[in-house]
């Protein structure tokens, strides 16, 4: 996987596509912040609204249309004008609707690949149920040649069980990814993105107080109706930064790579000698992911930084 291990040393700005279920939790603004507040290794070419179905979207489509009303919100706060950088999705699950739904964030992705080569691949970023993508591949199976996937979801390969939320929002989905060829980085949630945890304290500390968009972030944690953060020793975990935090910093993720696993009928993984190459993050710090994030909060709030879409 020479040609990932070259993404993550290039001193060139990545262009990348952030693929997020934006408003199923409250992980996705900050990943989505801390890339848009990261200039410098970032161009964000577009943004685009995965789908999901919990207690906040009754159903799969009403998922991705509150993910694509949170980008448009998140943007506000940064104060970047939307123009035609961000899509709706998928409304329903993989193979589940007709070929004939219309999906922007498919159409798009394909259109901005067509400007990228293998040595200058288009970056997406997957931090949700991976539909768009997997029906983008779909469609054009040439986008194997031209985009590399990082996505955040799933167990490690080694895991028992795979009761994580971005793989089973839709399994067929990741089944078509792992099957497929696509050149991909992989960040599991336990061992990995669970490192991620932050507290109410911290958040107060460090974001709270940063011009109206560190209050919304800081608000949406205080609020987050699944964890009581003000109960002693409670921490909430932040998983979507990870992938980029290998793209920032990739000295602080620990990474192995091999043959793709393959998801069974029960959710599970199974061997695959026959996969194509993975990169599997398997340990992460996270110190320097907050620090790095809490000091571009605090830059912005300064009028240090000029977040950038497009």
């Amino acid at each position: 996987m020479e040609s990932l291990a070259e993404i993550a040393a290039t001193d060139l700005r990545l262009d990348i596509v952030i693929d997020t279920d934006a408003f199923n939790e409250i992980d996705d603004q900050f990943a989505v912040v801390w890339a848009l507040l990261s200039p410098e290794r970032f161009r964000v070419r577009a943004l685009h609204a995965a789908p999901f179905q919990n207690q906040r979207a009754a159903t799969f489509g009403e998922g991705m249309e509150r993910s694509y009303e949170e980008l448009l919100r998140l943007l506000d706060l940064l104060g970047i004008e939307p123009g035609d950088k961000v899509h709706r999705g998928a409304k329903s699950r993989f193979n589940a609707g007709s070929d004939e739904e219309p999906n922007p964030s498919v159409d798009n992705l394909i259109a901005l690949a067509a400007s990228h080569t293998a040595s200058r691949p288009l970056i997406v970023i997957a931090v949700g149920a991976i539909t768009n993508v997997a029906e983008a591949l779909r469609q054009r199976p040439d986008l194997a040649e031209r985009v590399v996937l990082f996505w955040l979801g799933g167990h490690p390969s080694h895991w028992p069980h795979n009761h994580e939320f971005n793989l089973g929002g839709d399994q067929a989905a990741v089944r078509f990814i792992m099957d497929s060829s696509l050149p991909m980085g992989w960040f599991p949630c336990a061992l990995v993105a669970e490192a991620l945890k932050t507290t109410l304290p911290e958040m107060e500390r460090y974001v709270a107080g940063q011009g109206p968009l560190g209050d919304y972030l800081f608000q949406i944690f205080r609020d987050y109706e699944n964890t009581d953060l003000t109960a002693m020793a409670s921490s909430k975990t932040i998983w979507d930064l990870a992938p980029f935090a290998w793209l920032i910093n990739p000295g602080i993720v620990e990474v192995r790579h091999g043959p793709r696993p393959r998801l069974g009928d029960d959710g599970v993984w199974q061997p695959n000698s026959d996969g194509a190459d993975i990169m599997e993050a398997v340990q992460l710090r996270r110190d320097p992911v907050f620090r790095d994030l809490f000091a571009k909060l605090s830059a912005f709030a300064r009028g240090e930084i000029k977040p950038q879409l497009g």
